[in-house]
């Protein structure tokens, strides 16, 4: 699987495989998963996996219940909606890797209502950058 690829100076770039059909103007139209369940199993293993460039929770039942990035290469990113009740977490795909520079493999929370961007800038490195808020 591939994520879309960021690295070209004033364009978008996709990888070749799953997420290769990003335009030219930077409009994603590698896919969005919507509708998606948060798994109640709280672990990096048992996360729903995630599988496209966007992905919309709308159940998240209960505080921890937890999403899977799926493997990011640098200049690649996926963004995370959460739509449901409660916090969720977030985990990296890989053992080794950190988000925001927490422990290797530990999860980070996404708040209920809000949205976040993943992003791998080097490998098993991944920062996050909450995006603002709904439009009113």
């Amino acid at each position: 699987m591939s994520l879309p690829d960021y690295r070209r100076k004033g364009k978008v770039q996709a990888s070749v495989g799953d997420f290769d059909t990003t335009t030219t103007t930077g409009v994603n139209t590698g896919g969005v998963a919507n509708a998606l369940t948060a798994s109640t199993t709280h672990t990096r293993a048992g996360g729903t996996a995630l599988t496209a460039p966007v992905n919309r929770f709308t159940t998240v039942a209960g505080a921890g219940d937890a999403a899977t990035l799926p493997p990011l290469s640098p200049g690649q990113g996926v963004v995370v909606y959460n739509d449901g009740a409660s916090a969720m977490a977030v985990f990296p795909n890989g053992a080794s890797d950190s988000i925001d520079g927490g422990s290797a493999g530990a999860s980070v929370v996404l708040t209920n209502a809000k949205r976040c961007l993943y992003f791998c800038v080097a490998a098993n490195t991944i920062v996050s950058s909450q995006l603002g808020a709904a439009s009113a």
